[in-house]
């Protein structure tokens, strides 16, 4: 790869980290002390190449499992990849806890909390909206399925987490619904929109725009994220033929990762649009 090109890159990752409020990560100790407290269940799914962490909040009164996906964690520390990628703020997390559906899950992304022999810093940097990330939470969905009586799923995807929830309802037939929070929908146009090098390993959900058309979706976007912006939802509707299923909404005075508890309950309750 040319040299300067790769500078760029990696200027790239670490501008999005700084964006996204990196910080020291929160570590599966931590991690087992806030779940304990919030009466949920802490578990490893195994797929082909990664451990993916989840944690559960399981009555089994639905049909339909409601599943969050994380974001993309710590990336970068001191201009260094870092050596843990979890996640510090545990945003996602938190909206789980405050959603009252009977049946969710929070699953991190590879190498976040669990690291095995494939968590190579490629895979929380440059690789992150990659095809391996997309196999092991497909995978993952898969397993889950195949453990209990649901029959679809309803996904949110937060910030980098909200790419893969779009790519695994356009690749599976189960996803019921869509719901993003400061997502990062489509990672290549949101670098070019910050004049930064898109990444030639992301995946475009766009590319799978007819399956996409009949999904139903909300996207929520913070008023004041500097990251994640309307242009991006605007660029994205501007690309499919058919949006009648598709709403977003500006979320006032919430951020990339803050204000958005107390907003929470009152989003879920936004109803979809038919599309039929």
């Amino acid at each position: 790869m040319n040299f300067n090109l790769y500078t760029r890159l990696l200027i790239s990752t670490i501008f999005f980290c700084n964006m996204l409020f990196c910080e020291a990560n929160t570590d599966l100790a931590s991690l087992k002390k806030i779940v304990k407290k919030k009466d949920a269940v802490l578990k490893t799914i195994t797929t082909d190449s990664f451990f993916l962490q989840s944690v559960e909040q399981i009555k089994n009164r639905s049909d339909i499992l409601r599943v969050y996906i994380e974001g993309d964690g710590l990336g970068y520390i001191h201009n260094l990849p870092a050596k843990n990628p979890s996640p510090k703020k545990l945003t996602l997390l938190k909206l789980m806890f405050l959603d009252p559906y009977p049946d969710k899950l929070y699953l991190a992304r590879p190498c976040q909390f669990i690291q095995g022999k494939q968590c190579h810093p490629d895979i929380w940097t440059k690789k992150r909206y990659g095809k391996a990330v997309f196999t092991a939470l497909n995978d993952a969905l898969t397993h889950i399925k195949s453990q209990g009586s649901w029959t679809a799923f309803e996904l949110i995807g937060y910030s980098g987490g909200a790419v893969f929830a779009l790519l695994l309802a356009a690749n599976r037939s189960d996803i019921q619904s869509v719901r993003t929070i400061a997502g990062n929908i489509l990672p290549n146009f949101t670098d070019q929109l910050h004049h930064l090098v898109p990444s030639s390993f992301s995946l475009n959900p766009l590319k799978q725009k007819d399956k996409l058309i009949s999904i139903p979706q909300w996207h929520f976007i913070g008023a004041q994220d500097r990251l994640i912006t309307p242009a991006i939802i605007k660029k994205y509707l501007s690309q499919l033929s058919n949006t009648r299923c598709i709403q977003y909404a500006v979320v006032p005075n919430a951020t990339h990762s803050q204000k958005w508890q107390k907003k929470w309950p009152a989003l879920l309750k936004k109803s979809f649009n038919s599309c039929h």
